[in-house]
């Protein structure tokens, strides 16, 4: 008997390690199974989660978008100037008196400028070689040149500038402007059309862009509201010369001792202060209210001749910054700024659309402007004062 009971022993054995190891092997398998339950669990929970953020970012997009479409709906639009332009340009409401002081004016600058005389004779027989193309709508003047296919294609798509036009307006409305550098009068012209100024003096010294400039204003009857006179504006007044470009907006005055290209030709031009040259042509400085300047990098010496003007403190500048013209000009973009930060308290920067606060002090103008050069070519900036 006990031989049999260790027979069977012997062969339960084996079978109970099996079974053993057959229960720990299903322990781990449970416990496997809890753990990956677990894990589907916190899986569960993080997409839980997720989905709660994916909703919470929903709602914040669709309480952007809301107030985007409020902004938007706020939103003075150039688009609206684009319309009202075409019917101001046949019909502007005048008071008997702006056309008795447009004369006056006119008469001042018949008697100062023999250019502009001379320009006016020429835009009735049209001896300069212009060519007549339609910009949002309006006959417009522009050179011909047939060396430069496509100009006046390009011209005419262009448009005008209103944005800028309705970026500036806070500080541009009522008064007398001053364009220095009015090319062929896309600013000078459509501010006068659209009643932001009543009037505006505007030096080119350019001569087919001044031609042009000159035959726009007749075009739209413009005589004594837009004033051209063929100068360019400085530091000091002599007489300089011009290094005329391929390009309408891209003519400059020389540096002393300069000399022009081959294929660039040069023509002499009067070179004014801008305070000298306001009297020269007439303008009451106490009826300037804003001054636009695109001189080519030579935007220093504008300032720099027009030490009058700045002291009055009413008087708000738009000014190009661009700091590759102005070292080819000699200056350079710290004596620019260094100016500004002289003469104004605060500044707009209406070039760019980077994030910032849009009106700010001209201390922070060099900071500001970091980014000019390196990441954009130029910019534009409203230079002003705040009242004491």
């Amino acid at each position: 008997m006990p031989s049999k009971i260790r027979l069977v022993t012997r062969r339960l054995l084996p079978r109970a390690a099996e079974l053993r190891d057959l229960r720990a092997r299903l322990v781990r398998a449970q416990d496997a199974v809890e753990r990956w339950k677990q894990r589907f669990e916190r899986r569960g929970a993080d997409v839980d989660r997720l989905k709660a953020s994916v909703d919470e970012l929903k709602c914040r997009v669709r309480a952007l978008a809301r107030r985007a479409d409020v902004r938007k709906h706020g939103e003075l639009s150039s688009a609206v100037l684009a319309q009202l332009l075409a019917a101001r340009a046949v019909e502007r409401p005048l008071l008997a008196a702006d056309v008795a002081a447009a004369e006056q004016r006119l008469q001042r600058l018949l008697e100062t400028s023999t250019e502009y005389a001379t320009a006016m004779q020429d835009a009735t027989a049209r001896v300069t070689p212009l060519e007549r193309v339609q910009v949002d709508g309006l006959p417009w003047w522009v050179p011909r040149d047939e060396a430069t296919m496509g100009r006046a294609t390009r011209l005419s798509e262009q448009g005008f500038p209103l944005r800028a036009i309705l970026q500036t307006r806070e500080v541009a409305l009522g008064g007398v402007m001053l364009d220095i550098g009015a090319n062929i009068g896309r600013t000078s012209i459509t501010r006068v059309l659209l009643g932001d100024v009543r009037a505006v003096y505007a030096a080119e010294p350019e001569p087919v862009n001044f031609a042009c400039l000159v035959q726009n204003v007749v075009e739209h009857g413009l005589s004594g509201f837009v004033l051209p006179d063929r100068v360019a504006i400085g530091a000091e007044r002599s007489e300089v010369r011009l290094q005329r470009s391929r390009y309408i907006g891209g003519h400059s005055v020389m540096k002393a001792g300069g000399r022009g290209t081959q294929d660039l030709q040069t023509v002499v031009v009067q070179l004014w202060p801008l305070d000298d040259w306001i009297v020269r042509v007439g303008a009451d400085p106490r009826s300037v209210s804003f001054v636009k300047v695109d001189t080519q990098g030579f935007e220093p010496d504008v300032l720099l001749g027009a030490r009058g003007l700045l002291a009055r403190r009413h008087v708000a500048w738009q000014m190009e910054i661009d700091p590759g013209l102005l070292r080819r000009a000699g200056s350079s973009l710290p004596a620019l700024l260094s100016l500004a930060a002289a003469h104004f308290t605060h500044f707009i920067d209406i070039g760019t659309r980077l994030p910032g606060t849009r009106v700010r002090s001209v201390a922070e103008l060099a900071e500001a402007l970091d980014y000019v050069g390196p990441l954009q070519s130029k910019t534009d900036v409203i230079l002003y004062n705040a009242g004491s």
